[in-house]
């Protein structure tokens, strides 16, 4: 209940998953504040999962421990947008996973864990990822939703939980987090999947 751990639906089917469709398993983690217990502990639990980390927030002071880190995490300096904002470091989602050969398109990966804290941006990022297809083939979303700051992210976070559920994503844990105040809540998300027997995997 407090600014830490992740809940993460089912992780030990999840390597067996990807490896029954014949994928490799990757994982992204977009907000670091160069603190990495959560790549940590996808890694003890998900050893052959390749993971993933974006920040474009950390300055230089802290960059070394970014660049110190162990050999699982592969550290990319930007941060993840609705879309390419040229000049600077942020990137969209889908170019992002082109570039890096983790689109849906491809087939060769799973893109099995997407952990998204970017203090607030998810008001700006989520809708046209969702509308875009920027989320096609993620299994799992792991998201910190923040204070609103404006009056009109109250009415974009109600449409954001609308399309996620149009889109087949369900709730699966909710928890505030306390040293907020309970300002932030952490949402876990799965997308389900329907086959033509109206069966979910």
């Amino acid at each position: 209940m407090g600014d830490g751990g992740k809940w993460v639906y089912d992780p030990a089917s999840i390597e067996r998953a990807a490896a029954a469709a014949g994928r490799g398993c990757v994982v992204y983690s977009v907000g670091s504040g160069a603190r990495f217990s959560f790549e940590a502990a996808v890694h003890a639990a998900l050893p052959g999962c390749a993971i993933h980390t974006f920040d474009h927030t950390i300055g230089d002071r802290r960059r070394g421990r970014a660049t110190a880190l162990p050999r699982y995490i592969h550290f990319h300096p930007w941060g993840l947008a609705a879309e390419d904002v040229g000049g600077t470091p942020l990137r969209g989602l889908a170019s992002v996973r082109r570039e890096l050969g983790h689109d849906a398109a491809t087939g060769g990966v799973s893109l099995e864990l997407l952990k998204v804290d970017v203090e607030g941006s998810e008001f700006e990022s989520l809708l046209p990822w969702l509308r875009t297809g920027a989320l096609d083939g993620v299994r799992q979303l792991l998201l910190e939703v923040h204070e609103p700051q404006r009056d009109d992210h109250y009415a974009t976070a109600r449409r954001i939980f609308a399309e996620l559920d149009a889109a087949g994503w369900v709730i699966t844990h909710k928890e505030p987090n306390l040293l907020t105040g309970g300002k932030l809540v952490e949402y876990a998300f799965l997308k389900l999947e329907w086959d033509v027997k109206g069966e979910t995997s």
